[in-house]
């Protein structure tokens, strides 16, 4: 669902704001040309293929992090980029790393988005620096048709604050209505 959601928000930029898809993903692929590949705004993954597309572990990988504060989601370990570090690709995962303030939405396993209902959804929460909100959208329409194009899908927002008494996670009412 995440994967979904974040061009969800590159196809909602492009309705609204008549900004292409395609230009929106190269623009950031183009900051990963070195071999990573980012998924919405908030994952960046680094595919640990050698030539000829075999599998390669147990090997260090040079992964470029992007500007600010990123989580390596199998350690939790915090990297601030840009700068270009050395990581090692173990059997159990490929190198990941999720941006500071990210909220992944994620969803059941399903083939199909019609294939069942989208629930429950679990939060992923990266939380923000202290002083600081996120605000995400969860957004849904009937998965069918292109009634949305019409107005007819739904938004629920998803803050996360920080500040130094904690984390305040809101999920606050669903904003408009689909049939």
């Amino acid at each position: 669902i995440y994967v979904l959601d974040g061009l969800d928000r590159n196809a909602e930029d492009f309705r609204h704001v008549g900004s292409p898809i395609e230009d929106e993903i190269i623009s950031k692929l183009e900051q990963c040309l070195r071999g990573e590949t980012v998924l919405g705004d908030d994952i960046l993954v680094k595919p640990v293929f050698d030539q000829g597309s075999s599998v390669t572990l147990g090997k260090d990988w040079p992964v470029w992090i992007p500007p600010g504060v990123w989580i390596d989601a199998w350690t939790g370990e915090a990297v601030t980029g840009p700068k270009k570090i050395t990581v090692n690709s173990k059997l159990w995962h490929m190198p990941m790393f999720v941006r500071q303030g990210a909220i992944i939405i994620i969803g059941p396993t399903v083939q199909y988005s019609t294939e069942k209902p989208w629930n429950p959804l679990t939060l992923d929460v990266y939380p923000p620096a202290v002083g600081s909100k996120v605000v995400r959208e969860v957004y849904e329409d009937d998965f069918k048709s292109r009634k949305y194009l019409g107005g007819e899908f739904c938004k629920t927002p998803i803050a996360v604050e920080r500040t130094a008494q904690g984390i305040t996670l809101a999920i606050g009412p669903a904003q408009g209505a689909f049939d």
